[in-house]
């Protein structure tokens, strides 16, 4: 029920902490009332409950209604508190600017692109505004992209492989491979990538003063 609500207060400015909070707790609310409500339509009801509530449909509604509840109740919680103030939004958004990269301040890492007059302040840097004009075209290649494969990976397989309610062990062995697979692949990623790209600003700025120096000492002979 978190996923949605998570999302939003990652790309939408006006989700606040009130919508986050009961679009999380309420969406597990729906949802485990959803699962226990189709449980207890098959025979036995709940007293039969372990197994009436381990079939693969009650489970599933549980699951699509923690996902949809969870975000439609973020988005309207979020819609009736949100801050009317946008300056004080603004700000808010703005103060997460402020951690810096000492390797590569702001200034230095985007000079070149937004073509920055010097001024002599490291801590200047573009305004949210221009972020938001000059990579408009990549957050919605990122947004595309990332909605799709998880449409795809959430929605579109999970349907496909309901076609035999019983699998063979041929399907059932591929199912289980490619989530293994994606879920790896990705937690691999998500751990290597920050630390190769830290790495290799480290030994490149290593590189740049390792140059100045022996410049340096070159000119002072």
């Amino acid at each position: 029920s978190a996923v949605i609500p998570v999302f939003l207060s990652l790309v939408w400015e006006k989700t606040t902490g009130k919508g986050v909070s009961l679009g999380t707790l309420l969406g597990a609310v729906c949802s485990l009332s959803a699962w226990i409500i189709y449980a207890s339509t098959y025979e036995g009801g709940l007293s039969d409950f372990m197994k009436n509530t381990g079939r693969s449909l009650p489970m599933m509604v549980g699951n699509v209604v923690a996902i949809a509840a969870g975000g439609i109740i973020c988005a309207v919680v979020s819609f009736y508190t949100q801050n009317e103030d946008s300056d004080e939004d603004l700000a808010d958004w703005n103060a997460t600017r402020d951690i810096d990269n000492p390797l590569t301040p702001w200034y230095q890492k985007y000079q070149v692109e937004f073509d920055l007059k010097p001024t002599g302040k490291w801590y200047e840097r573009p305004s949210l505004e221009v972020f938001s004009n000059f990579y408009g075209r990549e957050k919605n290649i990122a947004l595309i992209l990332g909605g799709g494969i998880s449409i795809i990976m959430v929605l579109i397989w999970p349907l496909l492989m309901l076609e035999n309610v019983v699998q063979d062990l041929g399907r059932f062995v591929t199912w289980t491979g490619v989530s293994q697979a994606w879920m790896f692949l990705a937690a691999i990623y998500i751990i290597i990538a920050p630390l190769f790209e830290e790495v290799r600003e480290v030994y490149g700025m290593h590189k740049k003063n390792k140059v100045k120096t022996e410049s340096d000492v070159i000119s002072h002979f």
